[in-house]
């Protein structure tokens, strides 16, 4: 349902650009899968742009799908495309790998940011895309707990200090919107002047494993969780403020949705 609409969505102009943060095709190590994936697709992404981030899914042979069938912009052309950035209209868009070395990853990324920030009066909004996600609260420990700790360790200073404004991440197979948070911490449960990063796992397009419906207790920077089909429409409408919408693949109803302003 999720690659219907989004390809009925593209023929009518509705969106101008696709970001997918990890897990693509579920080849389970069979090429071919790549091939009958990127047909399914084709509606949309002749029409747009597909911009991917890996994920694990992805591991197999060494991630020689992703990095040989895709052609991401800048850094990616040198990473065979497991980190990059690039400029889309008013919006700095940088992805990283949460399957590799995240050291070399979070210099890069640094740099990325600072030069993105330089270049605010020109590109306002700064979004941050990988696969796992650094806040979650499905009941799953190692994911939410280990693994997020450890990504917070590389990239959570950097993504404050760049005053990056949306991290849109994966994995977790359903959804979950965070306050402005940083560190665990949440000053006011507010998306209007945010002072750190809002978090969106979006994680329910389709997988070959089914939604996860199972939570821990509720965090404090937890605003809302989902388990349906679905994916997200971001809206840029100026400078200063973007519409965010979690949209249900079957029927095409807005579920959740918020307005980040700035």
């Amino acid at each position: 349902a999720t690659i219907e609409r989004l390809g009925k969505l593209a023929t009518e102009e509705a969106y101008s650009v696709l970001l997918h943060a990890g897990d693509i095709a579920y080849t389970g190590g069979m090429p071919c899968v790549w091939d009958e994936f990127f047909a399914n697709m084709d509606a949309a992404t002749s029409r747009v742009p597909y911009m991917v981030a890996v994920g694990n899914h992805e591991h197999f042979h060494n991630f020689s799908g992703f990095r040989t069938r895709f052609a991401m912009p800048g850094a990616g052309s040198v990473t065979e495309n497991l980190w990059y950035s690039f400029d889309f209209g008013g919006v700095h868009v940088a992805a990283f790998s949460t399957e590799h070395d995240l050291a070399p990853q979070a210099e890069w990324l640094k740099q990325d940011l600072q030069r993105a920030v330089a270049n605010r009066a020109q590109v306002p909004w700064i979004v941050v895309m990988f696969h796992k996600p650094l806040y979650c609260s499905t009941n799953d420990y190692y994911d939410c707990e280990v693994g997020a700790k450890k990504i917070s360790g590389y990239m959570e200073q950097t993504l404050q200090d760049a005053a990056v404004d949306l991290v849109l991440t994966g994995h977790l197979h359903n959804y979950e919107r965070s306050w402005p948070v940083f560190k665990g911490s949440v000053d006011v449960k507010s998306y209007a002047g945010a002072k750190a990063p809002v978090h969106v796992v979006i994680g329910m397009a389709g997988d070959v494993e089914g939604l996860t419906d199972r939570w821990m207790s509720a965090p404090d920077w937890r605003a809302t969780k989902d388990a349906r089909l679905g994916f997200a429409m971001l809206t840029f409408q100026n400078a200063s403020a973007m519409d965010f919408e979690y949209v249900l693949s079957d029927t095409g109803e807005v579920a959740d949705s918020f307005t980040l302003t700035k």
